[in-house]
C-alpha cells in the first residue's frame, strides 16, 4: 500500500509526496487496512490532522469505507461525519469506464487493430497505404500505429487515426486480395461513436497529466460533465448509444453519489464559480429535482463553515482603534474595540507562522485579527447618535401631531442616515461565507491562480481562508501522471518483491522525496 500526502504550505503552494510504502498482509480485511492507515499517520503525527482520505479502488468497499469514516469522523470535526472520505480514485474510475466501453465493441476494435497490423506488417503494405492516401487526397496528418493495450489512451489514438483514414482502408481491399478483415461502414460508425465517449474520458483525466497537480476545484467541471453526458446518452433513441452508455452510467453513478458533495464544495471555493456553477450544472443533471441537491450542497458547506467558526479563538476585550493605536478617544467620543495581539500578531503557545497550533486537539484553533467593522457593531453607531440630535422644533413636531403633509424629517437626509445605519448592522451580522457567496463572480481567466487569490484575501476572509487551504488540497486521484491511462494494475517485479519491507519502503520513498525536493527547489 502506498500512502501519499497532499497539502498547501504557508506560501500557498500545493505539495504532494509519498509518505509510506507498507505491505498489508490481508488487504481485504477491514481491520487490517484501518490499522495500517492509522499506524502510518501516527508515524507522521497526522492522525488528528487528517482532512480527507482518497482510496484506491482495490482497497475500496462499503465495509472499509464505513469503518474509516467512523474512525476519522471521531478524530476530526471537519470531515462532515465522514462525507469527505472519497472511496475511489478518479483516474481508476475513468480507466474502468474506458476499458468497459472498449470491451463492449471489442470485436470491431479488434478489426481496426488487425487492419493497422496489416498495414505495418511490411514496407510494401505501408507504401501502398500511403500512396492510396495521396490519391484520395486525405487531409489527415495522422499515421497508422498499433496500440499498447495496457494504455487505453493509445487505443483511443489508434481508433481516431483509423477513422480519419477509413476511406483509405476501404480502398485497401482492392490492392491486396489477402486483406479480408476490412471493417464495414456500420463498424466505422460504431467506432466513431465510441471515440466520442473515449474523448470525453480522455479530456476528463487530462488534468492529471499536467506538470503540476491540480487543485480540488478543477475536478468538478470534468466529473460533472461526464455525469451529464452519460445521463443524456443513456436515454438516447439510438440503441447502440444507449446500450453502450447505460452500463457506464451505472458505474459512474456510484462514484458521483460518493463524491459530488466534496466536488461541489471545492468548486464553491473558486471565486469565478462559487454556487453558480453548481446551480447551473445540477439543473442540467437533475432537472426538476435540482433544488433538493443544491440545498444539500448549500447546507453542507454552511455546516463545514460552522465547524471552522466554533474552533476560532475568541478575541480579548481591549480597546483601541486601527488608526488610533494609543487608544485615545476620537473627536466624536467613540472608542473602538480591538483584539490585542503579541508583537508577531499571533498567539505564542505552540503556534506556527500561520497561527495554527501544531499539537493536540487545539491545533485546529486559529487566531486572526478581528476586522474593525465587526467589533464596532456592538457600539452605538455614530450616525444613530447624530440622527437624534435634531433641532428643538423638529422634536416637537414628532411629539405632537401636525397638519404638515410632508413625511420627511428636516432636510430628509436624517432618515437616510438611519436607513444606512440599519444596513450597516445587517451586513456586519452576515457570515464570511455569506458575504463571499453574495459578491460578484470574478471573470474567467485562463491563467487564474486560485491559490494566489486566497493567499491575497487572507485578511478579508480569515475563516474561509483556512477552509480553502484544506479543501483545495483534497486529492481526487491516487495515481501518478504516468499511470493515469493504465488498464491493468502495475505489479511489483520479482526483484522488488524479494526485498525486506523496510528496504523496499526506503528505496521507493527516497526516490520520490529526491524528485519531490528537486521539483520544489526548481519551482522556487
Amino acid at each position: 500500500m502506498f500512502l501519499t500526502g497532499q497539502f498547501v504550505d504557508t506560501e500557498w503552494n500545493l505539495h504532494r509526496c509519498l509518505l509510506n510504502v507498507v505491505t498489508v498482509p490481508f488487504p481485504d480485511s477491514d481491520g487490517a487496512l484501518q490499522q495500517t492507515v492509522v499506524s502510518c499517520l501516527s508515524e507522521w503525527h497526522l492522525e488528528n490532522r487528517l482532512f480527507t482520505l482518497t482510496l484506491d479502488q482495490s482497497f475500496s468497499n462499503e465495509n472499509i469505507n464505513e469503518s474509516l469514516r467512523a474512525l476519522f469522523s471521531g478524530r476530526n470535526p471537519y470531515v462532515l461525519h465522514g462525507q469527505l472520505l472519497i472511496g475511489n480514485c478518479f483516474a481508476r474510475v475513468i480507466s474502468l469506464l474506458a476499458r468497459e466501453a472498449l470491451w463492449s465493441v471489442g470485436a470491431t476494435v479488434n478489426k481496426i487493430r488487425e487492419s493497422a497490423k496489416f498495414v505495418k506488417s511490411s514496407d510494401t503494405h505501408e507504401e501502398t497505404f500511403f500512396h492510396l492516401k495521396e490519391q484520395l487526397k486525405e487531409p489527415s496528418t495522422k499515421d497508422i500505429f498499433i496500440d499498447d493495450q495496457t494504455k487505453w489512451n493509445t487505443t483511443y489514438d489508434m481508433l481516431v487515426a483509423a477513422c480519419e483514414l477509413k476511406q483509405v482502408f476501404l480502398c485497401l481491399e482492392t490492392s491486396f486480395l489477402d486483406y479480408n478483415i476490412a471493417p464495414s461502414m456500420d463498424d466505422w460508425k460504431q467506432i466513431e461513436i465510441l471515440c466520442t465517449y473515449l474523448k470525453l474520458f480522455f479530456d476528463a483525466v487530462s488534468i492529471l497529466t499536467a506538470q503540476t497537480y491540480p487543485t480540488a476545484s478543477a475536478f468538478y467541471h470534468e466529473v460533472s460533465k461526464v455525469q451529464l453526458e452519460l445521463t443524456h446518452a443513456s436515454m438516447s433513441n439510438d440503441p447502440f448509444i444507449s446500450n453502450l452508455t447505460k452500463p457506464l452510467k451505472e458505474k459512474f453513478d456510484r462514484y458521483w453519489s460518493d463524491c459530488f458533495l466534496v466536488l461541489a464544495i471545492a468548486v464553491v471555493m473558486d471565486p469565478r464559480f462559487k454556487m453558480k456553477l453548481v446551480e447551473f450544472s445540477f439543473s442540467r443533471i437533475y432537472g426538476d429535482d435540482a433544488g433538493m441537491w443544491i440545498k444539500i450542497v448549500d447546507d453542507g458547506i454552511h455546516e463545514l463553515y460552522h465547524e471552522y467558526t466554533i474552533h476560532e479563538v475568541p478575541p480579548r476585550e481591549t480597546f483601541v482603534e486601527e488608526r488610533n493605536e494609543s487608544g485615545i478617544p476620537e473627536d466624536n467620543g467613540s472608542i473602538i474595540p480591538k483584539t490585542e495581539l503579541p508583537e508577531n500578531g499571533f498567539l505564542q503557545e505552540g503556534l506556527s507562522e500561520e497561527g495554527y497550533l501544531q499539537e493536540g486537539p487545539s491545533q485546529e484553533v486559529a487566531c486572526h485579527e478581528v476586522p474593525h467593522q465587526e467589533v464596532a457593531c456592538h457600539e452605538m453607531p455614530h450616525q444613530e447618535v447624530t440622527c437624534h440630535e435634531m433641532p428643538h422644533q423638529e422634536v416637537a413636531s414628532q411629539e405632537a401631531p401636525s397638519s404638515d403633509p410632508l413625511i420627511s424629517i428636516g432636510d430628509g437626509l436624517s432618515d437616510f442616515e438611519v436607513y444606512i445605519s440599519g444596513i450597516s448592522v445587517s451586513q456586519q451580522t452576515r457570515s464570511e461565507l455569506d458575504q463571499y457567496l453574495e459578491e460578484s463572480l470574478l471573470p474567467r481567466e485562463h491563467d487564474f491562480n486560485i491559490l494566489s487569490w486566497w493567499k491575497l484575501n487572507k485578511k478579508k476572509y480569515p475563516i474561509l481562508w483556512r477552509m480553502a487551504s484544506d479543501i483545495l488540497s483534497i486529492p481526487f486521484s491516487t495515481v501518478g501522471s504516468d499511470f493515469v491511462f493504465d488498464t491493468d494494475r502495475k505489479k511489483m517485479d520479482n526483484y522488488h518483491s524479494s526485498l525486506h519491507p523496510v528496504t523496499l519502503e526506503a528505496l521507493i520513498c527516497a526516490k520520490d522525496w529526491l524528485q519531490y525536493g528537486g521539483v520544489s527547489q526548481s519551482s522556487e
